[in-house]
């Protein structure tokens, strides 16, 4: 198990806005984050340019319309300022270029983006930000966790949003407990709790032995006095980082409809509901694989969760 001990502290946050109001509703979130933590947010808004009309000056060069690029710059720069007014370090910016390719060249190791927060649009799901192509790309390839916001409601954004706790599924594997380092720093920095996820319906998961697996008299209470002794003992780990309170949950039936009964169902049904939260609750994942989401597409249980989930989402890509 890799030691936390070396958690990143959170101090930029990467926001890329595209002019849309669905794609500020991430923004309190960040700013929420920011304000407690002492993150900086950079607000950064890529323009793809387009090829000069034939037989023009510098025909078949790609450039960006300076006009676009000034309106742009304006964009950000306005949200920025108002995101200072609440003591927090903004900055916007303005690039040419792919907007995936440069988003996540932004998240990569070679930079001190600890976080990427981005939105999704409409009232389906996650599924629609996944198939979108600048989205799917940034959660394919950024080496930081990327903060992921449904938009449920109409009108302006929040302020600021905070989170109460954060829930992290776990199945025993060294990959799902890749999640644990950011979420560690995150918890002890906002001084919140963690609760621990696990399902223990059946016995094919990692916290028993494949050894103990196959036995014929493997019964289904030795599953669960396994199960709870795996996250009875990373309750103890994560008391020794410092976070409180630290607790375990062990839902029944299906993992990912499991998971997403008890996130969905703390989200309000209606928006006058929602309109008085002024903190929700995030789950924070991780990634199976070496090439990030991309394998997690494939049917998995943490596949299902990112694209049905109603609630914030943080994705972490095991690495």
């Amino acid at each position: 198990m890799e030691s936390r001990g070396a958690s990143r502290v959170l101090t930029r946050i990467l926001v890329p806005p595209d002019g849309s109001s669905s794609a500020e509703q991430v923004i309190p979130y960040a700013r929420g984050l920011a304000r407690r933590l002492g993150s900086r947010i950079d607000l950064i808004q890529v323009i793809e340019p387009a090829k000069a009309a034939s037989g023009a000056p510098g025909s078949g060069r790609l450039r960006s319309d300076p006009n676009e690029r000034l309106k742009a710059q304006a964009y950000v720069n306005e949200i920025a300022a108002g995101i200072r007014e609440d003591n927090v370090f903004a900055e916007g910016f303005v690039h040419d270029g792919d907007p995936a390719a440069y988003l996540v060249s932004q998240a990569s190791r070679g930079f001190a983006t600890n976080l990427v927060a981005i939105a999704t649009r409409g009232r389906t799901g996650i599924d629609r930000v996944i198939k979108g192509s600048v989205s799917e790309k940034i959660l394919q390839g950024s080496m930081a966790p990327v903060l992921i916001v449904h938009t449920r409601r109409a009108g302006p954004p929040k302020s600021e949003v905070l989170f109460n706790k954060i829930y992290v599924p776990l199945d025993g594997s060294e990959a799902s407990e890749r999640v644990l380092p950011p979420v560690t720093a995150m918890a002890r920095q906002l001084g919140i709790g963690i609760t621990m996820l696990g399902v223990a319906d059946r016995p094919s998961d990692r916290f028993v032995p494949e050894s103990e697996k196959s036995r014929p008299s493997f019964k289904e209470h030795e599953y669960n006095d396994t199960a709870i002794g795996y996250f009875q003992s990373m309750v103890d780990i994560l008391q020794r980082e410092g976070i409180s309170p630290v607790d375990y949950r062990l839902l029944s039936g299906d993992p990912a409809g499991a998971i997403l009964e008890l996130i969905n169902g703390e989200i309000p049904t209606t928006e006058a509901e929602e309109a008085k939260m002024e903190s929700e609750n995030l789950l924070a994942i991780a990634t199976h694989g070496r090439s990030g989401i991309r394998n997690s597409l494939a049917g998995s249980v943490t596949n299902r969760v990112i694209r049905n989930t109603r609630g914030p989402i943080m994705v972490v890509r095991a690495r």
